[in-house]
């Protein structure tokens, strides 16, 4: 069994910046979080700023430079009705181009500091600085460029600017483990290896996520499978590699992760902060749906989906740039999992579940403990 501390530096850490300018090198931003779906459900707020360089799911693998945060108590509806509204302000912003983005925590069970509580539950709501309220892209937001009239200048602090809130999520993060039918996979065979992945439930002081039919908010996986153009046809897989191996432009998408040292081992980062990170995306095996009656468009739920890995993986390179490999020239060791949702929210394994944490009095979960071994 994999030691669960070799991924366990994968995980996200709380942002911190450092190299926060000073007050007189930045900007303050702030405005309104304003409900722009339906319901009143309201809770925390979580005020996240991106590098557009490094967008967060289900983007890109970024993480946030920054955050602030909103209390419940901020919320209020005006006095003439209407949509409820809270203030949010971010100081010290940088030059650069930003992402803003919110998470709303309904339920109360976002926690930054460990790697199973850091993505929206079934009840939360996501927002973002957006240019039209209907559209939840968010809008990219330029600070301290000179060259660019639109740019923010350098210091000031900018007011009005509003955060539209959606709808509460209906479908809950994807928590699964790997399928007992799954113990590895090939980097050398010529047939395609298939992982299985399957669902589970979670019973833990900071998350509590069951399987059970009188919840509505299931961990079960959201597919989606993409027609874009409407045309009836399921759209090709973005990637130009796995469209012409006929895979399908399906949701969620899952990744394998890990990192490699200077001796071409795998290794744990913290141990090895100059070990470099190579990713693999495993296509969905679509013809499962779309074979026995699902239709291009459709989006439903399952407890299981079986996933192809084709003998290739990228490293990434320190300047950010990607280089493919092939079978024997894919590491071989031990991978996590990630399993990341057409709405941003994941899973990864393994995580912290996997182990006893000492501050709570609960039991390991023993298969948020496994990782996918590459031969």
């Amino acid at each position: 069994m994999l030691l669960l501390s070799t991924f366990l530096a994968c995980a996200y850490e709380p942002p911190l910046d450092p190299g926060a300018n000073h007050i007189d090198e930045s900007v303050g931003l702030s405005g309104d979080l304003v409900i722009a779906g339906t319901g009143d459900q309201v809770g925390p707020a979580l005020i996240f700023r991106y590098s557009v360089d490094d967008l967060p799911l289900p983007y890109g693998f970024g993480s946030p430079v920054d955050l602030s945060t909103v209390p419940t108590s901020a919320w209020q509806r005006p006095v003439d009705g209407g949509i409820e509204v809270a203030p949010w302000s971010m100081a010290g912003v940088g030059a650069g181009v930003w992402w803003i983005t919110a998470l709303v925590d309904v339920d109360g069970d976002f926690n930054p500091f460990y790697d199973f509580t850091i993505s929206a539950t079934c009840g939360d709501r996501l927002g973002a600085f957006v240019a039209d309220p209907f559209d939840p892209t968010p809008l990219a937001l330029s600070v301290g460029d000179p060259y660019d009239p639109d740019s923010i200048p350098i210091p000031s602090w900018v007011d009005g600017l509003e955060i539209v809130v959606d709808d509460p999520l209906t479908v809950e993060r994807p928590v699964f483990t790997l399928s007992a039918q799954t113990p590895s996979a090939s980097r050398t065979e010529e047939a395609t290896q298939y992982v299985v992945l399957e669902t589970t439930s979670v019973d833990h002081p900071l998350l509590t996520i069951p399987e059970s039919a009188d919840d509505p908010c299931q961990p079960d996986f959201l597919i989606h499978l993409v027609d874009a153009d409407g045309d009836g046809v399921l759209d090709p897989h973005p990637n130009e590699d796995f469209a012409a191996q006929g895979r399908g432009d399906v949701w969620p998408r899952i990744y394998g992760i890990t990192y490699v040292d200077a001796d071409g081992q795998t290794t744990d980062p913290a141990l090895d902060p100059d070990a470099t990170p190579w990713l693999t995306e495993l296509p969905l095996v679509h013809e499962v749906w779309t074979l026995t009656g699902r239709d291009p468009g459709e989006r439903f739920t399952v407890t299981d989906l079986t996933a192809a890995f084709s003998q290739a993986a990228v490293r990434v390179e320190p300047d950010g740039s990607q280089t493919t490999f092939y079978g024997a020239d894919v590491p071989a060791g031990y991978w996590s999992l990630m399993a990341v949702e057409e709405t941003g929210q994941m899973w990864r394994i393994p995580n912290q579940l996997g182990v006893e944490l000492p501050e709570f009095d609960a039991d390991a979960h023993p298969d948020q403990a496994v990782a996918l071994l590459i031969e």
